[in-house]
């Protein structure tokens, strides 16, 4: 699966991934690449209100762990994004991949998470 990271933020385009599915993801949210200062302006309060929509509508579907730092789960929700893809390889292939990533200059290419089986769909966020 694939999608662009746009107006419902990080979380919101893993939400759409799940959805129809039987799996949750483990977001990893300390290997998620982030743009510069990104977190200094979260921690000022610059939130756009998409973000206050994104929330509302996702936190029943996203797991937070308490060690997660708030103002990083705002950039997590925040419908500002940079346009990046997110995708999901098979476990085995994820080395390779991101390999390939990189190689070709996507030096911001990170495996941020994956894939579980579950009984029903969900987001868990972890450090």
């Amino acid at each position: 699966a694939c999608t662009d990271v746009t107006g419902f933020g990080l979380l919101g385009h893993l939400h759409e991934m799940v959805v129809g599915s039987r799996t949750r993801v483990i977001l990893h949210s300390s290997a998620v690449p982030l743009l510069p200062r990104v977190l200094e302006f979260a921690e000022m309060k610059q939130l756009p209100g998409g973000l206050k929509e994104n929330r509302n509508y996702l936190s029943q579907f996203i797991e937070v762990s308490e060690k997660i730092n708030p103002h990083l789960l705002n950039v997590l929700y925040d419908p500002q994004t940079s346009g990046g893809l997110l995708f999901t390889v098979p476990p085995q292939e994820a080395d390779a991949c991101l390999a390939s990533l990189h190689r070709i200059g996507e030096k911001d290419s990170a495996v941020i998470g994956e894939v579980q089986k579950a009984d029903k769909f969900s987001v868990v966020i972890t450090e």
